[in-house]
């Protein structure tokens, strides 16, 4: 599998980056199936709404306070020990999920689920940062991205399958064995560690590229919100589908976003297109596209669909990128930290007004809305580039 997933990035001779997508593969797969699994479980155990809500915000919650200061641990110490805790804290949750009933106890224990997570994700992203190529800088985003999506969309098929023929707590149980058995393959070489203050830190967010980048993240990731809240509820409401046809509709559309992350990336190494260019018109075909999904026409609202993430998968290389660009490799860990932190806080904030907003005026309101502020996004984006003179290079 390794030299597999390693082929996609034919030119990266890291072999931490191999072992990455391995641990990549696992983790989007089985998480995939974690976020499906998780209301449907917690439902079945005799928990209301209201439980539900509080213990899935708290997992959510929890990124808000790890994604940074675990970004500064990779930049000045280590990848491998935050790995590690990651997957320990996510092995504990699931092998609890299994055995208890209780809300009481399930709310430090989701918390811990959503530390273990994000410390897992954000060192995996760090090392992505990390890994030195000569000129496959976008291949190495792109194959990240592909391997996430696919096997995201794996996930969603494989969870209700696994659901139906073993239940949630088996599966729970099997997942965190897993999850034990990838600890080998994060034992990554120690990378180059650099005396950094954080006062380092401050200086780049105050400076007016990040800024800048910043708000266009922030916007486009409302939409995210609007995706927690009211996507799924639209697709059963509004276009009648049932929650198999939901998970297919999702599950087939979601690898188009990893398909042109990559095709995207190798087009940013070989020059074809600047990562200013991918990035406006990503953002623009994604929010185009999730107002026309609100066509209730089972066929077209799939296509619009697809060409949605496709838009997303064009956005997310190009982040990546230009992110990489920002900081440097030195204080890429911290510094993407606070920038995926920005568009955290954008997703939070889309579902906290977006929930509502579809409940009470119907679930395509918050799909036309926040797809309007996509792009608004893209169009603000060229405004930054032009004003201030922001290079994508």
């Amino acid at each position: 599998m390794i030299g597999r997933l390693g082929g996609l990035a034919k030119g990266i001779d890291d072999p931490n980056y191999r072992r990455a997508l391995v641990i990549l593969f696992f983790f989007a797969l089985f998480f995939s199936f974690i976020s499906f699994a998780l209301p449907i479980h917690l439902s079945a155990i005799g928990l209301n709404g209201y439980e539900i809500g509080v213990l899935v915000s708290l997992y959510a919650i929890a990124s808000i306070f790890v994604t940074f200061p675990t970004g500064v641990i990779n930049d000045k110490w280590t990848i491998r020990l935050t790995m590690v805790a990651g997957i320990m804290m996510l092995t504990v949750f699931l092998f609890s999920l299994s055995l208890l009933d209780s809300f009481i106890i399930f709310l430090p224990l989701f918390f811990m689920g959503g530390l273990g997570y994000n410390l897992s994700d954000v060192s995996l992203r760090t090392l992505v940062y990390k890994t030195k190529t000569q000129d496959s800088e976008g291949r190495k985003f792109g194959a990240y991205n592909l391997v996430k999506f696919i096997s995201s969309s794996f996930g969603l098929l494989a969870g209700g399958i696994m659901a139906y023929l073993i239940g949630f707590r088996a599966g729970f149980i099997i997942i965190g064995l897993v999850y034990i058995c990838l600890i080998p393959f994060a034992s990554f070489k120690s990378h180059s560690k650099y005396k950094i203050n954080l006062s380092d830190y401050k200086k780049d967010v105050i400076n007016i590229r990040v800024l800048s980048l910043g708000v266009v993240m922030f916007l486009n990731a409302l939409h995210w919100g609007a995706e927690n809240t009211s996507f799924g509820l639209f697709l059963r409401n509004n276009l009648g589908f049932d929650m198999l046809m939901v998970g297919m509709f999702t599950a087939f559309s979601l690898p188009f976003l990893g398909i042109m992350a990559y095709v995207f990336g190798k087009r940013i190494d070989a020059g074809k297109n600047s990562v200013k260019w991918i990035l406006f018109f990503g953002l623009l075909l994604s929010g185009v596209s999730f107002i026309l999904q609100t066509i209730p026409i089972p066929w077209f609202s799939f296509l619009t669909r697809i060409t949605h993430e496709s838009g997303d998968g064009m956005y997310n290389v190009a982040i990546f990128f230009w992110v990489s660009k920002l900081f440097g490799v030195k204080r890429v860990g911290g510094g993407s930290g606070i920038m995926f932190t920005l568009a955290l806080l954008g997703q939070i904030a889309g579902s906290l007004v977006f929930g509502p907003i579809g409940q009470l005026m119907g679930y395509h309101v918050p799909m036309i809305v926040s797809g309007i502020t996509t792009i608004i996004s893209a169009f603000l984006l060229l405004a930054f580039v032009k004003i201030f003179k922001i290079s994508d290079k």
